[in-house]
């Protein structure tokens, strides 16, 4: 389990997105003033409708994800978010 952000964007594959690795862009984001925010989405119809629930408050509240991780059904609904 992770401890902190640094195991969370800790990865021993290389995920690039063009010349940036995916850690430093996530880190770029926050430019070091916070914590990365990370949003993840389970599978599952009936949980999809949850999600949407959660993502409504979550936009109440002014918190916007740096990076979203999602499966299936959740997968759906990340894409539809993003």
């Amino acid at each position: 389990m992770a401890n902190n952000s640094n195991d969370v964007l800790s990865s021993t594959i290389p995920i690039l997105y063009g010349d940036h690795s995916f850690r430093e862009r996530i880190l770029e984001r926050t430019q070091g003033e916070r914590d990365p925010i990370a949003l993840v989405l389970s599978g599952g119809s009936a949980r999809a409708f949850a999600h949407i629930g959660v993502l409504k408050y979550l936009e109440e509240e002014g918190i916007v994800p740096d990076l979203i991780i999602s499966n299936s059904m959740g997968s759906m609904v990340g894409i539809l978010y993003a």
